[in-house]
């Protein structure tokens, strides 16, 4: 299976999650890190040996990486994900996707476009719990009884 080398856009709390979480993966690995603040961004690279950006044109233009996670204020999600798409890159966005529906659509229609996987990343409908609930007879059908 192809590596696929992953971006961050945003080095907070949870892309510090995101970026142990990788590390368990077989098939990702975190490269680089994208943030306006220079000490910040820096702490963050320096934390999981990965390199440092501040300057968007440099990081989001790399030929190394193939997908970003945007970890930014909800405000943000928007600017970040279009300039992803534009590069070409795929994208897993925190939630809330995008503030409204039609910054939505305009992603959504440029990453069909663009051939680009865009998605965000609502955890619970692949999270085990879930399936353990589905999975769960008893409770399944005390879930769904109606009144009929």
């Amino acid at each position: 299976m192809h590596q696929i080398n992953w971006g961050i856009i945003g080095p907070g709390s949870i892309a510090n999650a995101f970026s142990y979480s990788i590390q368990a993966s077989t098939n990702s690995k975190l490269i680089s890190v994208f943030g306006r603040n220079l000490k910040k961004v820096n702490s963050f690279a320096d934390k999981f040996h990965i390199s440092a950006h501040n300057q968007l044109e440099n990081f989001i233009s790399s030929e190394d990486i193939d997908a970003i996670y945007i970890a930014t204020p909800h405000s943000e999600h928007f600017f970040y994900a279009l300039e992803a798409i534009k590069n070409g890159k795929h994208i897993l966005c925190e939630k809330p996707f995008t503030i409204n529906a039609y910054e939505s659509m305009i992603l959504l229609d440029l990453a069909n476009v663009k051939n680009v996987f865009l998605m965000e990343a609502f955890m619970y409908r692949t999270h085990p719990q879930t399936r353990n609930i589905l999975d769960n007879k008893d409770f399944r059908d005390e879930l769904f009884l109606t009144d009929e």
